[in-house]
């Protein structure tokens, strides 16, 4: 089930799986950082404006780096917390 209109910037929700091939165009480091929190609570940041139906959701990898990354709301849920 998609991502509802409802979250707002900090909510707590879960990437849970992406497209195969999504990855493949990213450095070895970001690929690694993206894998390492599929199914992990992260933040929510906000709804795309420019491409109705994705998200963007925010994390912090383990070398301190922040990330942005924009997906399909479908590969987000809500965090069961």
């Amino acid at each position: 089930m998609p991502l509802d209109r409802s979250c707002v910037e900090g909510d707590v929700v879960v990437l849970t799986h992406l497209p195969e091939g999504w990855l493949d165009d990213l450095l070895p480091e970001d690929q690694a950082a993206i894998t390492a929190i599929i199914g992990r609570p992260i933040q929510f940041s906000e709804y795309d404006a420019e491409y109705e139906g994705y998200v963007e959701v925010v994390f912090v990898d383990a070398r301190g780096h922040i990330h942005y990354v924009n997906v399909r709301s479908e590969f987000v849920r809500r965090a069961r917390l």
